[in-house]
């Protein structure tokens, strides 16, 4: 049905380990935040914190809460494809990252301001923002 907005809930983090952010290489080589679906019966932090383990290694607990972010996409079968994505911040219990190497090839923590520089997304970009403001009021 060409046109048609189907719906889907994602959920992720912005993973932070001393002052440094988390991001990832995917397949499209888009550089981005660990995110992915949510699971029947998951809840959105249970969401969050199994993609940030499956597509980085990455153990991590939530800090605090980031705003939903909310964009389209076109459907390779089909029409547009609305998805939100609920975020959090975490932080990590170290930066060694294990990635597959298919769905996600690369995956590294850095800088901010380098973070800033790789992402593909705009969203992204105004996601890492909102969340160096909220990490910068915690004492590392």
């Amino acid at each position: 049905m060409r046109g048609r907005l189907g719906e889907e809930t994602s959920a992720g983090g912005v993973v932070w380990y001393k002052g440094r952010v988390l991001v990832l290489r995917n397949f499209r080589d888009e550089y981005i935040f660990p995110k992915g679906h949510m699971e029947p019966g998951e809840t959105a932090e249970q969401a969050a914190l199994r993609e940030v383990a499956e597509e980085a290694g990455i153990l991590a607990t939530i800090v605090s809460q980031l705003p939903d972010t909310t964009y389209s996409y076109q459907r390779i079968y089909g029409g547009l494809q609305e998805k939100r994505v609920h975020w959090f911040n975490m932080e990590a219990d170290s930066d060694q990252v294990n990635v597959d190497g298919v769905e996600i090839k690369w995956g590294a923590f850095m800088p901010p301001f380098e973070a800033a520089g790789r992402l593909t997304h705009a969203l992204d970009r105004q996601l890492l923002e909102q969340s160096v403001a909220m990490m910068q009021k915690k004492e590392y």
